[in-house]
Formats: C-alpha cells, structure tokens, sequence
C-alpha cells in the first residue's frame, strides 16, 4: 500500500516524493528507530492497511521527533474512529481518501 500511496503522489506532483519506506537509524547503536513511509519536503505521510490502533504511538514517538519539523500524515482507509480522534487531538492530520489526502499536500497558490 505504501508505494501505491507513492505513486499516486508522483503523478499528482511529479518529482516530489524524496524517499519511500526509508529506515532512520539510531547512530549510537545502529538500530532500526522506524521508518519513513513516504517523504516529501514538507510531509512525512505513514501509510497503513490497518485500523491503526498502534500508530499514535508510533507517530508521536518515533516518527515525529524523526521528521525534521515537517509535518506527519496519517494515512489509512480503514482506520478505526478512536484512532482518528486521538491523532487529530495531536493534531496529526488523518486521511481515509487518497483524493482528499493529495488535496492537503498540493501546494496552493497564493
């Protein structure tokens, strides 16, 4: 599911995807922290095929403090309502609809 994500993203924006399924590891012990599904320049996007119970920990713990400020995206259609409730509380923007999700990372035009 992730590269279908991806792809859809490349052809939306072409040349805006920077990496996909990237490891981030620890330097100190060379441990796998998490990865980075997709990455663009302002967006860190976790994909999942899932209802997500255990991605709010995952984003908030690991993902986010590895995202270099940018901003992380939840993306599942089939995430459950509680988990969409506690990742909007966190303010993680969430998205069931891939239409909807290329909607929120297209650059807009001032």
């Amino acid at each position: 599911m992730v590269k279908t994500v991806a792809e859809a993203i490349d052809q939306a924006m072409p040349n805006t995807v920077l990496s996909v399924e990237r490891d981030m590891i620890d330097p100190k012990t060379g441990r796998t922290l998490t990865d980075l599904d997709v990455e663009l320049n302002n967006f860190v996007i976790e994909v999942h095929d899932g209802n997500g119970k255990s991605k709010r920990t995952q984003i908030n713990d690991r993902i986010k403090p590895n995202a270099g400020g940018r901003t992380v995206i939840f993306f599942s259609p089939p995430m459950g309502g509680a988990v969409e409730k506690s990742l909007r509380k966190d303010n993680t923007p969430v998205f069931r609809d891939i239409k909807e999700l290329l909607k929120f990372i297209t650059p807009k035009n001032p």
